[in-house]
């Protein structure tokens, strides 16, 4: 499955205003509900703030990837957000975030690895990063 698949046009925000976390993961998982592949929105974001709490997803360069595998999604997605104005997404993290893109996958399979795995290997082409804050 390509990375381009799990997204939709519905799944992705430019220049968003989300100032803190709670903002930003509550417009992340009405992105990720584009997909009609969350049964229950509540119970997959208490599942990313699970996650969250075990350790940041800020990854660096200003890119946070919040993710989580849960029993209430369907089938495996992303979301794309960017916000207008870099926030500090965990008080833990080095930097601020800019960036950032939700996978939302099954419980059952490590399919959310693979997409982690490519996710990351694209993010980390400095040419594209720069062409998604253009």
């Amino acid at each position: 499955m390509r990375i381009t698949e799990l997204f939709n046009i519905q799944s992705i925000a430019l220049d968003s205003a989300a100032a803190d976390q709670a903002q930003i993961i509550d417009e992340l998982v009405e992105l990720q509900a584009t997909h009609g592949n969350l049964t229950d929105k509540a119970a997959y974001k208490a599942a990313i703030y699970a996650r969250e709490a075990e350790a940041s997803t800020y990854v660096d360069n200003g890119i946070t990837v919040p993710h989580a595998r849960a029993a209430c999604v369907t089938r495996p997605s992303l979301a794309a957000l960017r916000l207008k104005t870099p926030v500090q997404y965990n008080a833990d993290d080095d930097g601020k975030t800019n960036l950032l893109f939700m996978i939302a996958a099954p419980e059952n399979g490590s399919l959310h690895i693979d997409m982690l795995a490519r996710l990351m290997q694209m993010l980390m082409n400095e040419d594209f990063v720069a062409k998604l804050r253009a």
